[in-house]
């Protein structure tokens, strides 16, 4: 058992995650270290302390299983999303993705996926906060769907 395990919870909540992670490689480490150390990188993805991890980026042709594991550890705590996705399978990821964010996502950028309508409303009324908001280039968005994107969130510039 490595020293990280056998400290007190209260150890590791207050002063452990305090500490400003500055790569996504110090979280997945951390992650890996004791019983505590998924919910204690998950905490401070969500606080302010994590703010080189806050925005993602979905690129290439990667794995979705990749992409669904990313967002169980990053999803709740990610408030800039950009993806450069074509496949159905990593658009289905991506969708997933979002879902995890809770709704925090404040920026989403879609320029450059192939994702549908409905696909895009589902992300959006899942990110109630969102400000910014860069659709698909290449498909073409119903103005009914524009309309409940806008309802959905309210803030969009």
């Amino acid at each position: 058992m490595g020293t990280t395990y056998s400290l007190p919870e209260e150890v590791l909540t207050t002063k452990v995650a305090q500490y400003s992670f500055r790569i996504s490689k110090e979280l997945y480490a951390l992650r890996a270290t004791s019983k505590s150390g998924l919910a204690l990188a998950q905490r401070g993805l969500s606080s302010s302390c994590s703010f080189l991890c806050r925005h993602v980026h979905f690129r290439g042709e990667a794995d979705p299983r990749r992409d669904e594991a990313v967002g169980r550890v990053f999803g709740a705590g990610c408030i800039r999303l950009s993806a450069h996705v074509r496949s159905p399978e990593r658009i289905a990821a991506l969708d997933a993705f979002v879902r995890r964010t809770n709704g925090g996502l404040f920026s989403l950028n879609l320029w450059t996926c192939d994702v549908t309508a409905e696909a895009l409303l589902r992300m959006c009324q899942a990110s109630p906060k969102l400000t910014k908001l860069r659709g698909p280039s290449s498909v073409a968005i119903p103005d009914s769907t524009v309309i409940s994107i806008s309802a959905a969130c309210p803030d969009l510039n």
